[in-house]
This record gives C-alpha cells, sequence and structure tokens, in this order.
C-alpha cells in the first residue's frame, strides 16, 4: 500500500535519476530534442546501405509484378480455418446440386442473372443436418463468408447487386420466415459498484488458495487493465488456439487466385531479421505465445504534479498493447496512458508496483526493493522513468507458475486465459454471484 507523500525522493546510490526526453529538457544549452534526433541519424548510418538499383533488377521485377495475381490478405490462423470451413460449406452445397458441378468453377456463376444460386445457399444452411441457427447474424455471417472464398478462388469481388440482394433476402424473408432473432443476446455487465465490490472481496475476504502470492496480484492486475483500456483478455494472456493446424496448412497450400508471398526470398537482396525497437537486438515475439503483453511494451514513471495544481507528484505507466482491435476490428498497436488514482484498491499502477517489486524487475538501484521512496518525492524536473532489468525484456507480463526445487516459481512461459478464467469462475462463486463470472 502507498504511504503518506511528503519528503524528497531518496536514492541509496546517489545516483540522479534522468528524465525522459522531452522537448522543454535541456541538458547545458543542448537540447534533448536534439541529441535525440541526432542519435536516431547515427543509428541509420550503423544499418547497412541498400545496394544500388539496376536496371535488371528493375526489369525483372515489372516483369513479375504484371505476372504476379492480387495478394491475399493477411489472415489470423484463425480466420483461415473459418475461410477453410466456408469452402466445406460450399462443397456440400454442391454436393446437393443434380447434376453435381465442380465446386471452384460453380462459384464463378454466382453473378446478377444467377443470383438466386445464392438464396439457394442461404436455405441450404438454414436447413442443413444438425443446423440450429436461431440469430439473423449467423446467417448474414455465412453469407460475408462465401463472399470471401469468391474472392479467394474467382479473383475479383462478388457483384455489388449481388450482395445487397442477398443481404434483402435474409432480412425480408429468411428471418420471418424461421423466427430468427435480430436483437444481439443479452449480457450481464457488472458496473463500477460490483468491480470496487470484487476489488475488495479479492484482497480482503476471498478464500481462495493461490500458488504463489504473485498470482494473486496478476489475478486483480489483469482485471484492473482489462476494465482501464477495453482490451481482450488474449492481448494479456495467452489464449491457445483450437486444433485448427490442419485447415491452417490446407489454406496456405491453396492460396486459390491470390499470389503465394515469401518475403524471405529474393535473388538480389539479403533480407535482414527484425530488429527490437527495445533492445536493438532480434525481435523474438514472433511466435504466437508471445504476443501478449511483455515487460517493454509497460514503461513507469513519476510525474512531477501531472494536474499542475500544485499537488503531488504521480506515478504514471504507458501500455503499449500491440494486437489491440479497434473499432474497425483492425488490429493497431495502441498506447494507454494511465495516472496514479489516489485510491490504490481501484489502481493498476500500484499493483503492478508491487509485482515489479516482487519480482525484481526494477533496474534503478534505491527503487527496486522498497515502495516507500515512489510515494515520497518532491521532483525537481518533469519526470523520472523507472527502467526494467534486461533480463525482464521479451518475457511476457503475466506468466505461469510451475513446481520449482523449493516449491512453486514462475516460469517463462505465458499464463493461459483457461488459467485466468478458471480463477475468474472461482471468484464470482466465492462472491455469492448469482450468474457465472467471466471476462
Amino acid at each position: 500500500m502507498p504511504v503518506p507523500r511528503g519528503g524528497p525522493l531518496s536514492l541509496s546510490d546517489g545516483a540522479h535519476p534522468q528524465p525522459p526526453l522531452t522537448a522543454s529538457t535541456k541538458v547545458g544549452t543542448v537540447s534533448l530534442e536534439l541529441l535525440s534526433r541526432v542519435q536516431a541519424q547515427l543509428a541509420e548510418r550503423d544499418r547497412p546501405e541498400e545496394p544500388p538499383l539496376t536496371a535488371e533488377e528493375l526489369a525483372d521485377a515489372q516483369e513479375e509484378g504484371n505476372e504476379r495475381p492480387p495478394y491475399g490478405a493477411h489472415f489470423s490462423d484463425k480466420y483461415k480455418a473459418l475461410i477453410v470451413e466456408a469452402e466445406d460449406r460450399w462443397i456440400s452445397f454442391c454436393a446437393t446440386l443434380k447434376p453435381q458441378p465442380e465446386w471452384k468453377a460453380h462459384l464463378k456463376t454466382l453473378t446478377w442473372e444467377n443470383k438466386g444460386l445464392g438464396e439457394g445457399f442461404a436455405r441450404f444452411v438454414m436447413r442443413k443436418e444438425g443446423s440450429r441457427i436461431g440469430v439473423e447474424n449467423s446467417i448474414r455471417f455465412y453469407s460475408r463468408m462465401l463472399w470471401r472464398i469468391y474472392r479467394k478462388h474467382v479473383g475479383m469481388e462478388v457483384d455489388e447487386r449481388v450482395k445487397d440482394h442477398i443481404l434483402n433476402h435474409i432480412q425480408i424473408e429468411v428471418t420471418p420466415l424461421y423466427g430468427l432473432r435480430r436483437e444481439p443476446k443479452e449480457k450481464s455487465h457488472i458496473g463500477p459498484a460490483a468491480f470496487t465490490y470484487l476489488c475488495h472481496f479479492r484482497w480482503v475476504r476471498d478464500r481462495n488458495a493461490f500458488k504463489l502470492g504473485l498470482d494473486r496480484i496478476d489475478d486483480v492486475l489483469i482485471r484492473h487493465i482489462l476494465m482501464w483500456t477495453g482490451c481482450r483478455r488474449h492481448e494479456l494472456v495467452y489464449a491457445h488456439p483450437d486444433n485448427i493446424q490442419k485447415k491452417v496448412e490446407r489454406f496456405d497450400q491453396d492460396p486459390g487466385a491470390f499470389a503465394k508471398v515469401n518475403p524471405k526470398v529474393d535473388k538480389y537482396i539479403q533480407p535482414r531479421d527484425k530488429e527490437c525497437w527495445v533492445c536493438k537486438g532480434l525481435d523474438t515475439r514472433t511466435e504466437p505465445c508471445y504476443k501478449v503483453l511483455c515487460w517493454e511494451d509497460v514503461q513507469l514513471f513519476i510525474i512531477r504534479d501531472p494536474m499542475g495544481d500544485g499537488g503531488p507528484d504521480r506515478l504514471a505507466m504507458q501500455l503499449l498493447l500491440r494486437f489491440h482491435k479497434g473499432e474497425t476490428q483492425d488490429i493497431r498497436p495502441t498506447w494507454f496512458c494511465i495516472i496514479e488514482e489516489t485510491l490504490p484498491l481501484l489502481c493498476p499502477i500500484v499493483h503492478f508496483l508491487a509485482k515489479a517489486l516482487a519480482e525484481g524487475a526494477i533496474e534503478r538501484r534505491g527503487l527496486d526493493t522498497r515502495a516507500d521512496p515512489y510515494f515520497n518525492t518532491k521532483l525537481g524536473m518533469p519526470a523520472v522513468y523507472i527502467p526494467w532489468k534486461k533480463e525482464f525484456w521479451h518475457k511476457p507480463v503475466f506468466r505461469k507458475t510451475v513446481p520449482g526445487v523449493e516449491g512453486p516459481e514462475k516460469s517463462d512461459d505465458p499464463m493461459t486465459v483457461g488459467s485466468l478464467d478458471t480463477g475468474t469462475e472461482k471468484l464470482g462463486l466465492a462472491a455469492g454471484l448469482l450468474e457465472g463470472l467471466n471476462t
């Protein structure tokens, strides 16, 4: 818990904390903004210069570009599996037709003159054996996936008139005929009062056992970040994909009308590995299990009077969610800035600081063992940056607890969604909620 604020910042090694680079901060007469720009220019000089473009290479690039089919979109493995399932659905539909057509060739007949083919597909999906469709949005989703496989194998978009016609057919005929529901499924959301109650309950009254005290901090901190940022849970913990590898391989082996892409093969250019923007080394966060919140995605500061009213210094934190989805459902790396809350119970920064101290992740001496210095500052500079130890870079913030020689310990593998869901369900039962609690 935070201690009362007051005296000056105390560093045991006498090191003066360094402020972040800001336009207003100066070292002597040299602006740090200019200094950072010069450093960036020097870093560019360290990058090897590309060889000059030759006429032969340019001619080859133009010829290959003219012969290359259109590129497909960059799909996730989950979406690739959905496209393969849509192909199977279309193949089953074609198998019911007499005479039975070749399914890829039959896609090309989906035109305005043959728009009834789309209506027949909608009826087939509703009447397929085992179908339990009760929502209009489901049948509309199957239609959208049909447009996707059309583009994959034909190499062009479906006529917009056909799309509009099938949509109207679903809304005007299919929905009333089958009594489909248009309203979204009702969801029970907890409000601020319930969230505050659960935070208090987890720390004060909950009797559920955790293997480590860090596990309880992780459990609470994850819920704080979910509440403050509105992110999806698998941006923080690892959601192991379903058994879809065979479907993904099938999609990759049959790109349809799209071009096959291998960016690591070029007879003129030697491919380079991606550089980590934090440590300048090799970017190792390419595996799905590391596409979660890692330590280098979190920046912790002490800010001098952030409200500008002569008040106390406060902690501030920046979270980079690299795989955050915005309102357009496209992945956009997004920064979230959080200022310390007065009430520690509801403050994600206080919980994160407790976690960093417990794990020994803080690099600066004098600030790496106790919380007191963070809440007793009167800075004479805009801010103090709190760095992490290098051994924590490229490590997930929330990690599994595994058996060790001296008892449970944290591993380098990310915590899973299953563990979070189990803890959430137990919390809801212990708190006496009438409905099951989930994230």
